[in-house]
């Protein structure tokens, strides 16, 4: 066996068993996730300033500790009837380009560590590539449907 044959069984092995950081959340009803990488913080809703003339998805801005960081509302976003916010209601800090958005959603769930093999891309189930859904996680016996914060995050540029 050469050295680049047991390099490649190595990469193979390691693939099948790393582990992905997910922080999961429900909105609407349902488990959503996201890589935990991208989650700064997540914090109680603050009190959120209305900017007028903004699509309904974009609530406004909040004063994180000094700095000023736009609201998005995940469950408008995604196109779901608008809800009440509760006590539950919570938001996540994630790193957006070169700065942060705060992502409005029902309630925190976990954060879980979940093994690459349980992750599998949406178009191989079969269904059409989805705009914010890119994966499907496994983990006992739910179902977490793993969003493309990019492209949730991409309104009115080219190319989102």
């Amino acid at each position: 066996m050469t050295d680049g044959e047991i390099a490649g069984m190595a990469d193979a092995e390691n693939t099948n068993t790393a582990l992905v950081e997910v922080v999961t959340f429900e909105v609407g009803g349902e488990e959503y996730g996201m890589d935990a990488l991208r989650v700064r913080e997540i914090v109680p809703l603050p009190e959120v300033t209305r900017i007028p003339n903004l699509p309904a998805f974009l609530k406004g801005v909040v004063n994180l500790r000094g700095a000023v960081v736009p609201v998005m509302d995940v469950r408008l976003r995604m196109g779901m009837t608008s809800a009440s916010y509760s006590q539950r209601t919570s938001m996540i800090i994630v790193e957006a380009g070169e700065g942060v958005m705060g992502l409005v959603i029902d309630t925190v769930s976990d954060v879980l560590s979940l093994p690459a093999a349980a992750m599998t891309d949406i178009v191989e189930t079969g269904l059409p590539r989805c705009r914010f859904t890119e994966k499907f996680g496994r983990y006992a016996d739910k179902m977490i449907m793993m969003l493309n914060i990019d492209t949730l995050l991409c309104w009115d540029l080219p190319g989102c």
